[in-house]
């Protein structure tokens, strides 16, 4: 199977990218669509409730991190297949 890395590779985006809108549809990133198209309107000095996280790092570089060596070792992969099985 000559394509089978790269079927692979695009199932991998596929699943990532419904995942990652699932999640934002759950965690409530699309809720507030009145208010979202006005936040460019605002000047930064007028954001009420804005404060500076203090002391608590964040995990979410990390994850991206991960995600990122995760998919550089599909593509890797997807390589590995589609040009090492030529004698096959």
């Amino acid at each position: 199977m000559y394509f089978l890395g790269w079927i692979v590779l695009i199932m991998l985006g596929l699943g990532a990218a419904l995942w990652s809108f699932l999640w934002a549809l759950e965690s409530g990133q699309m809720a507030e669509q009145e208010r979202a198209r006005f936040l460019p309107l605002i000047a930064d000095g007028e954001k009420k409730g804005h404060t500076e996280p203090r002391g608590k790092a964040s995990i979410a570089p990390y994850f991206l991190l991960l995600v990122g060596i995760l998919l550089l070792g599909a593509i890797v992969a997807c390589f590995v297949l589609t040009f090492g099985t030529r004698g096959i």
